[in-house]
This record gives structure tokens, sequence and C-alpha cells, in this order.
């Protein structure tokens, strides 16, 4: 008799029944092996294929009622239930032994072990299917527990079954080609902050990169870089450890002729110890490195002398554009207030040679004839002397700007402040000022320090040193006063001009 093996369609599995097919009556084992019976398709139902089956003998109903308990899980390894029980049947009717044999297969339990009705209890849900259920002879790796995130372990989402590993890279919305057009950027010049797309800082990325960050620097105005360094904390660390480079490529930048004439290390007021360096024992004191207030005033002078310039060539003085650094030159002797380094500078013929003397007498010569009365009998340069005897070239610029000295009253505080000299019976009040500091510019220190030695002004140490290099001065004298600048070449055009010959014609 041929041996009918039924397989158990899962619940998860999808249907494969003809539902159109009919149910029919069938005997409960075949009769006769057939050659159809030899090939049947262990996933249909055998209802459903040519066996005859005697009706209700397989159905689930009929199990239920009868108080036997579906088993879904058969052990591996087992001999087959069909086997066990025509073992234990022995010679009994084929029949029985068939349908015995059935029961086992579709789950059902074995007659000579079944003693008692049992409760049906509820079907578990079916798990999954693995690779071991289609594939038993695939070996699958031991199972490891989850691991500690915090040691590179994955972390597992509470909600999913399925591991996520977390690389630490946050996702970057992609934008689109119209997002990123150049109509899309000057509409909305801040992308939208809700898309979690971060803002880009090209401050931020121009303090990364040191080679750009100098030439960022050198291009940045002295006011502009102040208020950054004020603001920055980035930039504010980045310019502390090269200051010196910083401010003398600003300096060197804006105002680079006044650099040289007013080093920084002339001005300890204006300069900073370099923290960097340890402290100098011998001298007291550590490196000196500039400051913004030593750029701030060579700013300054550059500015000033270039104005004071262009005012006297404007009043149709002639100067030529080297005698802005004369300028610059006659105001660092204005810094010094003894005679001794003054004398020591002017007759250094590094710092003054005899083209710089020449142009000096011409400046001295210009400020002369601007401040004298062309018309009048006799011309005096007490202004200029007075001028040029300040601490500063700040009261030049202002009067040639007619902003000072334009009454009278200022014109006679400015001279008592430089050359008055104070009697015992003077009021406290002379002429509106106080008697401590009348005629103080004459003397060194500017009166500062109590010295009554009659300070030498720029103007004379010129005109001595002039005299001691054995220059003739005289021819000179004629040279500055005819001198009225370089002619102007006249425009002639051919084509709305004639010569004289067709003029004359």
């Amino acid at each position: 008799m041929a041996r009918v093996k039924f397989i158990r369609r899962r619940s998860d599995e999808p249907s494969q029944l003809r539902p159109s097919a009919p149910a029919r009556n069938r005997p409960l084992a075949p009769a006769q092996p057939s050659s159809s019976a030899q090939n049947l398709d262990p996933n249909i139902d055998p209802r459903l294929q040519d066996v005859n089956v005697h009706p209700g003998t397989f159905g689930d109903d009929s199990l239920v009622s009868q108080g036997t308990t579906i088993n879904p899980s058969v052990s591996r390894g087992a001999a087959e239930p069909s086997q066990q029980s025509a073992a234990q049947l022995g010679g009994a009717d084929p029949n029985l032994v068939a349908a015995v044999s059935g029961l086992l297969l579709l789950g059902g339990a074995n007659p000579s072990q079944a003693t008692a009705p049992q409760v049906t209890a509820p079907q578990a849900q079916p798990r999954p299917r693995r690779a071991n259920d289609i594939f038993p002879n695939i070996i699958q790796p031991p199972a490891v527990p989850n691991p500690d995130p915090d040691f590179g372990g994955p972390r597992i989402n509470s909600t999913s079954k399925r591991v996520k590993r977390d690389t630490g890279e946050s996702k970057k919305p992609t934008l689109s080609v119209e997002q990123l057009s150049m109509q899309s950027f000057k509409n909305n010049c801040r992308l939208d902050a809700r898309r979690g797309t971060p803002q880009f800082n090209i401050f931020q990325a121009i303090l990364q990169h040191a080679h750009i960050f100098f030439h960022f620097i050198t291009c940045l105005d002295i006011d502009e870089l102040v208020t950054l360094y004020a603001i920055s904390k980035d930039l504010h660390n980045v310019v502390n450890t090269a200051t010196t480079a910083i401010m003398l490529s600003q300096a060197m930048r804006y105002a680079s002729d006044a650099a040289t004439v007013f080093p920084f290390r002339c001005y300890r007021r204006l300069c900073n110890d370099d923290s960097r360096v340890e402290l100098d024992q011998t001298r007291g004191q550590s490196r000196l490195i500039p400051s913004f207030r030593w750029l701030r005033m060579v700013r300054y002078r550059e500015e000033v002398a270039q104005k004071i310039i262009t005012m006297l060539n404007d009043e149709g003085l002639y100067l030529p554009g080297h005698c802005a650094t004369i300028v610059k030159k006659v105001w660092f002797l204005m810094d010094i207030p003894d005679n001794q380094r003054r004398v020591a500078i002017i007759q250094n013929e590094d710092l003054w040679s005899a083209s710089d003397l020449f142009y000096a007498i011409m400046l001295f010569m210009r400020i002369d004839m601007r401040c004298t009365d062309p018309l009048a009998k006799r011309a005096y340069g007490h202004m200029r002397r007075m001028l040029i005897a300040q601490p500063s070239m700040t009261m030049l610029c202002r009067v040639l700007e007619r902003k000072f000295l334009i009454n009278r009253v200022e014109t006679v505080q400015t001279w008592l402040r430089w050359k008055y000299e104070p009697r015992n019976n003077d009021p406290a009040d002379f002429y509106g000022m106080p008697l401590a500091e009348l005629g103080l510019l004459q003397y060194e220190g500017y009166g500062k320090d109590g010295r009554h030695v009659k300070l030498l002004r720029p103007d004379d140490l010129i005109l001595k040193e002039c005299v001691r290099r054995g220059m003739d001065m005289e021819p000179a004298f004629f040279c500055i006063l005819n001198c009225t600048g370089p002619r102007p070449e006249p425009v002639v055009d051919d084509d709305d001009t004639m010569s004289l010959d067709e003029a004359d014609k």
C-alpha cells in the first residue's frame, strides 16, 4: 500500500487551495495503488488530489469535537508518528493504520498515548520563518548579547526590532537646483533654519587659514580692525600671537612713509610689553611691540602731512611731493623735547641728507609766504617761528585750514604760551590764562620738567646745519622763490585749432 505523506499548511503561508473544487466522498484509504497516487504534491491538500479518503475523517472540527489536542510542533530526529502507530497496532486493519497515520501527520495525538480528553489550548502565534527551517544544514552563529553602546556596540531602537547602527553622521537635506540658483539666493539670503542646514560663516572660515587671514587683516581699515579685535575672541587671540607683524603690515599699507619716520621703538608710551618674552633684567623691561595707539598715530600724521602740502599747493605755493616726508621729519624733531638729541639727529646725514635740508628750507619759506601780507613793506617770520615752536604740526594744519588763530585773542594767547616770561606783579588771570602756562614752550621738556634751558627750534637747527655742512644757500633762496612748480603742457586738438601760419593767412 502506498504511503501518503501530508504536510500541514501554516497560517502565515498563502493559500494554494482551489476554491472551485467541490468536496467528494472518498474512501478512507486508497483501494489500489495507481500510477497517479505515486506522484503526489506535498504542498497540496491530499483531499484535493486523486486520493480516496472517507469523508469527515481528516477534518479539524472532528478532531476538536473528539477532544484531541493539536500539537503544532514535531521534534526533529524522532521517528515519524505513522511509523510508531504502525508498529504499535501490528497486524490491525490497514484502513485503521492509514487513518491513524494521517491523524498523526496532521498533528493529532497518538491513540495509544491519549488516556483522557484534553481542553484545547489557544494556538500560539507562528514564529517567522528562519533560514534553518528552509535550509537545515546552515549553521547559525551563536547569539551574542547586546553589547554596551558606549563601547562601540550598536544602538537598538526600542520601537523597532531592527538593529540600527549610529554612525554619528547627521543627515543633511539635499537642496534642489532651483534652491541653489542665484535668484533664489538673492531672494533668501539665509537658508531656512527649520531644514537644519548649517549656516556658513565666512569670517570663521578665514580665521582657520593663516595665509588668507593675514591678507584679510591687511585689507581692513584701522577702525574696522579695532572693532573686530574688540568683539571677536578668535581674532583677538590670533592678533595677540602676531601683533608686530599685523601692526607693521597695516602701517605699511596705509602710512608707509610715516611708519618709517616714526618707528614704534621711539615711542615707549605707545607700545606694549610682549608677554611671550621674559623680562630683560638689564633693561628692566621686555621686548616692545607696537599697539593700536601707535598705528592710529602714524595714520593720523600721514593724513596731516598730506593735507598741509595740498593746502599750500592750492594757495599757489608749490611744494613737491617729497616735502610731505620733510613735514614728518620736522614733526619727529618736535617730539624730542631736549637739545642734545635734536642736534644729534639733525647732524646725522643718514637721517637728514642735503636734499632734505634744502626741501626743509623750502617748506619754511612757503609758510612765511602764506602767513605774511605780500603788500606789507616789511615781512616778519614771527608767525612761522611760533608755529614751528609748538610740540605738534597739528596747529599749523589748523591755521592753514583757517580754524585757528582767526582773531587776535587766540594769537596773543598762543604767543604767551610760547615766549612770554611772567613777572611777579602779573595778575593771576593774564589774558584769560593761568600764570603756570605762560612761556613754557620755550624751554626743554616744554616746561613740564621744570628746566629753564631754552629749547632750539627745528628751523634754527636746520639753518645751522646748512652752515655747518658748507652749503651755499644764497642761490638756493632764489631758486625757491622762483620755483612755481611744473608747467602743464597745453592740450592742443588738431581738429578744433589751427596753427599760427593758418591764422596769419
